[in-house]
Order: C-alpha cells, then structure tokens, then sequence
C-alpha cells in the first residue's frame, strides 16, 4: 500500500461501517483482501466484524468477547 493509502482506506471502511449503522469502530486491520475490526451495532453488542476489503461488504459479525 502506498504511505497514506492506509488511512485514505480505512477512514472509507469506517465511514462506511458507520452508514451501516455500526460505532466506534477500533482496532481496524487488514489482513489479504479482508479488514477485520471491532465495533458496537445500533442496538449496543459489540462485535467482531469481517469486510471485504474490494466491495466494503460485511463478510462475518461475531459477538466480541
């Protein structure tokens, strides 16, 4: 990744998360073409997400422990 494409990247996936309804979005990693994060749905859980790096798609939400 280019220097700054990083941030560029991961500001879209959190702007992104959060028109989904998801907040405070933290610990954001991309690893391959997956960003894994963690975050708190509308209703209040916190979650472990999956998001495809290429189409923002949310592949997997788990309860965070």
């Amino acid at each position: 990744i280019v220097p700054g494409a990083f941030n560029a990247l991961s500001a879209r996936v959190v702007a992104d998360l959060a028109a989904a309804g998801y907040r405070d979005v933290h610990d954001l990693d991309l690893d391959d073409a997956v960003w894994e994060a963690d975050a708190t749905t509308a209703s209040g859980q916190r979650v472990e997400l999956r998001i495809n790096a290429h189409t923002g798609k949310v592949l997997s939400e788990s309860m965070d422990d």
